[in-house]
């Protein structure tokens, strides 16, 4: 089982500067004028590879398809969404046995991933979805 021992020293031999909270690691990355920072967070089963893209108030329906269209060409790491506004590309990999080699992978895919779609995602302006809900009257299916 993967302890934060483990990903501490997965961490220290790839040379990657990061900061550890107790259970969740903050990896800055930069390529080409770009930052983004990669959070690990390990849970029992499970250790979360999450890169925050970008807030958005309102989002677009522009928007919406494009991350639609993104995570059917992504093997592995999806695009979501959360209530804050915030997308973020996310992947879970199960921490059973999980080697030093199969992390590497693991976080270069995310990385990857992240500064190839960066550029789509940020291109993309908020707007208003432009649609409402239908009101229903008698609470019926519709």
């Amino acid at each position: 089982m993967v302890t934060p021992g483990i990903i501490n020293e997965y961490l220290r031999i790839l040379n990657l500067q990061f900061q550890f909270n107790g259970f969740q690691w903050d990896i800055p990355f930069h390529q080409d004028n770009v930052e983004i920072n990669l959070v690990l967070t390990l849970s029992r089963d499970f250790l979360r590879f999450e890169v925050p893209l970008m807030a958005e108030e309102k989002v677009s329906s522009e928007l919406l398809n494009q991350l639609f269209e993104m995570n059917y060409r992504i093997a592995m790491a999806k695009f979501a969404m959360a209530d804050d506004g915030m997308v973020r590309l996310v992947c879970d990999f199960p921490t059973v046995n999980m080697s030093f080699e199969e992390f590497q992978v693991s976080m270069q895919i995310v990385v990857s991933a992240a500064f190839d779609f960066i550029p789509q995602i940020r291109a993309i302006k908020a707007k208003p979805i432009g649609f409402e809900i239908p009101k229903n009257p008698k609470n019926q299916i519709m």
